[in-house]
Formats: structure tokens, C-alpha cells, sequence
């Protein structure tokens, strides 16, 4: 049946979007294997040799990052049959036992026609021109959706021993070829339970009682940087902290709720979607080159002796 004749409607889409299984879809033409919780396997939109082509069942995404191809299952039957977004749809939707929508009336008029066809050409344009984020502008009650491949960047920072410490951090996005800071997200926000403090150094470290603790509750982002200001530590105690965001969805370690009160157990944030690679030296997976599965981390030092970061000589020349 060609849906030529058929409401392309947005709740039509959204119910195709939420039935597809893009880890089916793509093992019809290429053989998959589990990587955490992720699939891999060779690309079958370019020939290699080294499987480059990960799909994430439970965002709904694929990339390769041999070709560069990305997007979401709607977007992969495309680039694998051929076919365009409204053969896609058809396709998909019986695979996938989604109702077609009844046929329109042919005494809908022009204006219900022209509609139609304005909400296919928007969902056909966004599939093909955009690879590494997929969005649905709003027509009607069509709501947005937006899909960014990220991770969450944190950096280390020193400062003097009296004084409230900023530490870097923001939300990257991949740009093509690097990762970059993704200015459309405003809406991060991570709790401070789930901020685990931990590798203490010099007399900064809890006896029993916390010195020091991350003062926003929650660490908030706007146009993709946020806010994370560690308090001056009390007593005058100085030295370094690890500070590690628990994204997963299993708590673990502990944090610091205020100075003063003991360590309480950590939360987990549950933003798998912003893990990186950042520990595949230190802590090596089967295919540590390419799984995105690690927490980030950042130590953050207060006075300008003791262990500091590895970069303390540079920092040392901005004071």
C-alpha cells in the first residue's frame, strides 16, 4: 500500500519511532555482537575489515564512525533499502505491526492535502540531511525530538586553599569530526549525590566529617556548561579530591551533602547517554577503543603544594 493516500500524521510517526527495534533492523544485514550495552559490528553501509558500526538499543541510534553515518532506525532503513521516508514508514510500521492510518477522504481539499505533504517533506528532509542528531520541528502537536551523541567533560583545577574552587565541566556533542560543547542543552542537571568524592589527599579528607562539598544541588547547565564550585575547605585544611558524576544507574561510593556532616552513599545520576572512554587506559574493555562506557572524572586541589594535577606548572602561571 503506498501511503500516498494516508494522514502521515505525527502520532503515526511517533508510534513507528517507538516500535521499530533498531538492533533487528540492523542485524538483517550485518552480523551483531554485545559490547556492554551497546552492539557491534561491521558496517553495512561501507565495506572494513575492523567493526566500526555501533548500534544502542535503548536510545534507538546507530553510528559508524568509519563512514561517519549516523541516525536512528527510520533513518538506517532508509540508507540500507533505498527507500524514501514514506516507504520507510509503510515498510517499518507492518514489520513492526504498527496500524496504518485510514485512508484520507478524497473530499479533504487542498488545504488538508498541502498539510499532508508539508509534514512528510519535514520528517523526509530531517532524516536525510542531518547524521549525527535527528529533530522533528513542531507542526501542530508535533512535538520536538532530539537525539545528540554526547559525553559529559570534566577538567582538573587548582586553586588556593582558602577560596571556593570552579571546576569545568559541560556537556560535549560529536560535530562531524570532534567534540564540542553542545550549546542546545540547557536542561542537564546531575545531583549532588550523585557527584562522588573520593582519592583524597593531604588534609582534606574526611576525619570523620566532611571538609569540603560541591555547593549546587543540582550541578545545572546552560548552553552546555555548567556550574560545579567545590566549598573552601574548613579548618584550614588544603590538598586534592577526585570528583567522578555516577552516571550509570547503580549507586556506589559516597559524597558530601555540607561541611561538617559525615559522607553520605552516593546516587546514581542515570545518564548512561553522557559516558565517555575516558578510562580505557587505565581500565581496559574487550574493545576499549570504541566503547563509551566510562565515568568521567576530575581532581580538583586546594593550596599550591601537595598533589596537585598534572598540569600544576601551567596553572601556577595564571595566578
Amino acid at each position: 500500500m503506498s501511503l500516498s493516500h494516508i494522514q502521515l500524521t505525527p502520532q503515526f510517526v511517533q508510534a513507528v519511532r517507538e516500535a521499530v527495534d533498531i538492533v533487528e533492523v540492523a542485524a538483517g544485514y550485518t552480523k551483531l555482537s554485545r559490547a556492554g550495552r551497546k552492539h557491534r559490528g561491521l558496517c553495512p553501509l561501507h565495506k572494513e575489515k575492523t567493526p566500526s558500526f555501533h548500534v544502542d538499543g535503548e536510545l534507538g541510534f546507530f553510528k559508524c564512525f568509519g563512514c561517519g553515518a549516523g541516525g536512528d532506525a527510520i533513518k538506517l532503513h532508509m540508507l540500507l533499502t533505498g527507500d524514501d521516508f514514506p516507504a520507510a514508514m509503510e515498510a517499518l510500521a507492518q514489520r513492526f505491526g504498527v496500524s496504518l492510518p485510514a485512508p484520507s477522504a478524497a473530499h479533504r481539499g487542498a488545504r488538508a492535502r498541502v498539510e499532508s505533504e508539508r509534514i512528510e517533506n519535514l520528517a523526509a528532509r530531517t532524516e536525510v540531511e542531518l547524521a549525527d542528531w535527528i529533530t522533528m520541528r513542531a507542526v501542530g502537536n508535533f512535538r520536538q525530538l532530539l537525539a545528540v551523541f554526547g559525553r559529559l567533560l570534566l577538567r582538573n583545577a587548582l586553586g588556593p586553599a582558602a577560596t571556593a574552587l570552579p571546576v569545568p565541566i559541560s556537556v560535549q556533542s560529536w560535530q562531524g569530526s570532534v567534540f564540542g560543547t553542545n550549546t542546545l542543552d540547557s536542561c542537564t542537571a546531575i545531583p549532588r549525590s550523585a557527584i562522588v568524592l573520593s582519592g583524597y589527599q593531604g588534609t582534606i579528607a574526611p576525619g570523620p566529617n566532611c571538609n569540603s562539598y560541591v555547593q549546587q544541588n543540582p550541578v545545572a547547565f546552560a548552553a552546555g556548561v555548567g556550574t560545579l564550585t567545590l566549598a573552601a575547605p574548613t579548618g584550614g585544611t588544603s590538598g586534592s579530591v577526585l570528583l567522578s558524576p555516577n552516571l550509570y544507574s547503580t549507586a556506589a561510593g559516597s559524597y558530601c551533602a555540607a561541611a561538617g556532616s559525615a559522607p553520605a552513599a552516593a546516587t546514581a545520576a542515570s545518564m548512561q547517554y553522557l559516558l565517555g572512554r575516558w578510562n580505557d587506559l587505565l581500565d581496559p574493555d574487550a574493545i576499549a577503543s570504541t566503547v563509551y562506557d566510562d565515568n568521567p572524572s576530575a581532581r580538583a586541589a586546594f593550596g599550591l603544594y601537595g598533589s596537585q594535577p598534572n598540569n600544576l606548572i601551567f596553572q601556577r602561571e595564571n595566578y
